[in-house]
């Protein structure tokens, strides 16, 4: 009979089978009489986060936040943070300030602010994805703003992971 230490793994098999030890009277210690497991490289137990960009600048039009540069690694997206501030003399157009990225080769929003001309403002977004986003390879993330007075600060954090993936 097979024994589990792993109670990460204790905790995977009672969710994933649904199974109550009270009363299904089976313990996860006990598996070769009564579960038959299969074993998947599961990436909740071996991917963690490891590229974190915390970035602020105050300037005009796209400015690259991030480029996902390793070409042969997939990069996936968990955390996202965006935060700005501007001044009333701040020209930006009414509208949105725009996060994006390529996604399977589209240009995707992540995340939008609302700004209007001549009102000092803050703003902010917070994301966690539960199911990492794959950005594309070598794509960049873009802060679209565009004013030409005034201030406008904005600060952009990310938080992901890249993974091998030859035969991409």
């Amino acid at each position: 009979m097979a024994t589990i230490h792993n109670s990460d793994l204790f905790k995977e098999i009672r969710e994933g089978t649904k199974s109550q030890q009270l009363r299904d009277g089976v313990l996860p210690t006990q598996l070769a009489e009564k579960i038959v497991p299969v074993m998947e490289v599961n990436p909740k137990l071996l991917r963690r986060p490891n590229i974190i960009i915390n970035t602020s600048k105050s300037v005009t039009g796209a400015s690259t936040v991030y480029t996902t540069q390793n070409a042969a690694k997939d990069f996936y997206l968990t955390n996202l943070s965006v935060r700005y501030q501007k001044d009333a003399t701040c020209d930006a157009a009414t509208g949105y300030l725009t996060l994006s990225c390529v996604i399977d080769g589209a240009t995707t929003y992540l995340a939008g602010l609302p700004v209007i001309t001549a009102l000092a403002q803050t703003g902010s977004c917070d994301l966690n994805f539960p199911f990492p986003i794959k950005i594309d390879r070598n794509s960049a993330l873009s802060f679209t703003g565009t004013f030409t007075a005034g201030i406008l600060l904005r600060n952009v954090s990310l938080i992901g992971y890249y993974v091998d993936n030859p035969l991409a």
